[in-house]
């Protein structure tokens, strides 16, 4: 969470609102209905930072739009389901679990796949636009602008999801974002590789944008890693009375 809070927030300092980053330590799948974004890993860090697409807010609704799928909704649930935090109401809540089960028996190892079917699934039901992460990580920390009634973070199958409505009031924002943006089904695929042991997996930002979200992370690791040794320092100390 600290890992994604830092990049957003220097992101946001430089660039303005809105901003919402994941940030994991195992594989990362998204969905995403953005304007810009960067998809990058820094040693065993994947990266995604994301400015989201400013849609109507007069389409959000927390109502069905059609009737729910009943056999996504009463789909068997695995034992190891752990709602972590929602906002959501019951239906919403077990529709997006329902779905969820669904991608991770359709798509296996493809966390592209699940996030885009959890989304089409749930944008079905209850209407756009929403967001979706998913990641077979335990350690999935996330520093987003949601919508604290249509927000819901869990774990099932394996897999742990975020599936998320942008927060309607962001305020202004104070500059231009980064350009050359990419619509969400021509994503930039090619690899490009940086010094050390950073690499961009994908990006619709210019290049000073992709430096600064390598830089902004490679900064928030090492920060991250002195906190952990100076926290390992102190129980020594401790240890050692």
């Amino acid at each position: 969470m600290h890992l994604a809070q830092h990049i957003m927030m220097n992101f946001e300092g430089k660039y303005g609102t809105a901003w919402h980053c994941i940030a994991t330590d195992g594989d990362l799948g998204f969905f995403m209905h953005y304007d810009t974004h960067i998809h990058l890993c820094v040693g065993s860090a994947i990266i995604g930072l994301f400015k989201l697409l400013d849609v109507d807010k007069s389409s959000h609704t927390s109502m069905p739009l059609v009737s729910p799928d009943p056999y996504v909704m009463n789909k068997p649930i695995p034992s190891d389901l752990r709602v972590i935090k929602s906002g959501m109401r019951h239906d919403q809540q077990q529709y997006a679990i329902g779905l969820a089960v669904s991608a991770a028996e359709r798509f296996t190892n493809d966390r592209m796949g699940m996030a885009r079917y959890v989304v089409i699934g749930f944008e079905h039901v209850y209407g756009a636009p929403f967001h979706c992460v998913a990641s077979s990580s335990h350690l999935l920390g996330f520093y987003v602008h949601n919508d604290a009634n249509n927000y819901t973070y869990f774990r099932v199958a394996g897999v742990t999801f975020v599936l998320f409505r942008q927060q309607h009031q962001l305020g202004e924002v104070t500059s231009p974002p980064p350009g050359g943006a990419q619509p969400m089904d021509e994503r930039t695929t090619q690899s490009i590789e940086y010094p050390g042991d950073a690499r961009i997996i994908s990006s619709g930002m210019p290049k000073d944008a992709q430096d600064f979200a390598i830089s902004t992370t490679q900064a928030g690791l090492e920060q991250k890693l002195v906190t952990a040794i100076k926290a390992k320092l102190a129980v020594c100390d401790i240890c050692s009375l």
